[in-house]
């Protein structure tokens, strides 16, 4: 069972303590991990997608929800930069020149390069700005029970895509939450 983050062509899979596929051997993690989470987002999200795999190992939840906050912050930065870059690549600058007018410059300078072409950042979709999240929730469904011939609630679980990821505090506690949902599920 495992959570997901993805933004550009990066994935951060979140693996639940007790998750013990191929005995948590770092090295078979590492080499099958990238096709699962390409299979697995291209399967619930509806676009293909393809990731690449690295294994960063989080001590606790503090720890955990400190890289979450980290990826959706660099996130941001990457798609301003390449909103710039390419807004500029679109007028005709080369590659040099397009990377040399936006490296080192402020999230200021960025944002009015922009808006001087008519994009205002904050109005593009929030699933561009900070990425995307995958995670399991629990729903109640209602079903038929052939022996009881009653109607019955089941508690289920899917993978939901979230696009509207909030930012900052109100992050940390989404994935706090998450966190401790999962943890009553066992």
């Amino acid at each position: 069972m495992a959570n997901a983050y993805a933004q550009s062509d990066e994935i951060s899979l979140l693996f639940a303590p007790q998750w013990d596929l191929f005995t948590r051997s770092v090295e078979k993690i590492v080499s099958v991990s990238a096709g699962m989470a390409s299979a697995t987002f291209t399967h619930h999200a509806g676009d293909p997608a393809h990731f690449d795999s690295r294994v960063w190992l989080g001590v606790d939840i503090p720890l955990v929800i400190d890289y979450f906050r980290w990826r959706q912050a660099d996130a941001s930065r990457n798609a301003l930069n390449s909103w710039c870059y390419w807004t500029l690549r679109d007028t005709g600058m080369d590659v040099q020149e397009a990377t040399h007018t936006v490296e080192g410059k402020s999230s200021a300078f960025k944002n009015e390069l922009l808006f001087q072409h008519g994009i205002n950042f904050n109005d593009l979709p929030i699933w561009q700005r900070r990425g995307v999240g995958l995670y399991w929730e629990s729903y109640e469904k209602e079903g038929y029970n052939p022996i009881t011939q009653q109607t019955e609630v089941a508690t289920r679980r899917r993978v939901r895509v979230d696009q509207e990821l909030p930012m900052k505090e109100e992050y940390a506690n989404m994935l706090q939450g998450i966190f401790e949902a999962h943890a009553r599920m066992g």
